[in-house]
């Protein structure tokens, strides 16, 4: 499902006196089976905007196109709701239900599924996110942080949404959890297509994962295209707030001590070893 998005703006508290402008003529096109990354500071906009993807909040005006879908301020239901899957920062502290399963099939039963598809459904999303099935009959809260964060998402991919948004997914895990996680969003995204919006303050996340970027400033949309063109200038990162990825940084630092410089379009270490092994090989040739 293609989305697309025009002028979209949004009002808290409209027509009080506590108005305030949230979001301000943002225009965006995610193609189907896209990472679209969405960053900027504290307070850009980032939230109302995910929220207006997910169909929790009513756009004040512009509109958003979703697939055959299609919501500006006059439609009363919001009709993609059902197709667009969000796991918010910390999901595990949503957790609730006294086993995994139940936390997992939670979302299912209250679509209507059958017994039997949600058991399938449930069964289906945890192989998804890499969990055993011993786990299904214990309680969520005595799992690890990762594997109450796997749980969390695998409630969310039992709903079987075309789009997937995830707010901060490796906020407050560590090292070898963050890597995971990422590791496993990669795999979601290869095997099963889903478009995905992840919202992050890591650019080491943006650089790895995402096809294209929307930087958020004050409510607007303030840069808007691929990962390289936004890494490829320093200052307007210096004036976003933003920093370099860190294997840019070593890309440029390693670039100051050779004559022939390594290009900043790689995002990966083993493509940035790789690359630096076929140099190695073509000079041995010569």
């Amino acid at each position: 499902m293609d989305i697309d998005v025009k002028e979209l703006s949004y009002v808290y508290q409209k027509g009080t006196p506590f108005e305030e402008q949230a979001l301000s003529n943002v225009s965006l096109a995610i193609p189907h089976g896209k990472i679209q990354a969405i960053v900027g500071k504290t307070g850009s906009g980032k939230s109302t905007l995910i929220g207006l993807l997910s169909g929790l909040l009513r756009p004040s005006s512009g509109s958003i196109t979703i697939g055959d879908y299609h919501v500006t301020s006059k439609t009363k239901k919001i009709p993609f709701r059902s197709k667009v899957g969000v796991v918010f920062q910390y999901p595990e502290q949503q957790l609730f239900a006294e086993t995994v399963f139940k936390d997992i099939a939670y979302g299912p039963s209250n679509q209507g599924v059958s017994l039997k598809g949600i058991e399938d459904r449930v069964q289906q999303a945890i192989k998804m996110v890499g969990l055993d099935e011993t786990l299904l009959s214990k309680s969520p809260f005595g799992l690890s942080g990762g594997q109450m964060r796997r749980v969390a998402l695998a409630g969310v991919l039992a709903m079987e949404p075309s789009i997937l948004i995830l707010d901060e997914p490796t906020a407050g895990l560590d090292r070898a959890g963050s890597e995971q996680l990422l590791s496993l969003i990669q795999s979601l995204h290869e095997k099963n297509q889903v478009t995905i919006i992840l919202v992050t303050h890591q650019m080491d996340e943006v650089a790895r994962l995402a096809d294209q970027v929307l930087v958020m400033d004050k409510g607007e949309s303030a840069f808007y295209g691929t990962p390289i063109e936004l890494f490829s200038d320093k200052e307007r990162l210096r004036e976003f707030g933003l920093e370099l990825p860190t294997i840019t940084k070593l890309i440029n630092h390693l670039n100051h001590r050779i004559n022939s410089p390594i290009p900043t379009s790689i995002f990966e270490l083993d493509q940035l070893v790789a690359y630096l092994e076929k140099r190695r090989k073509e000079t041995e040739n010569e």
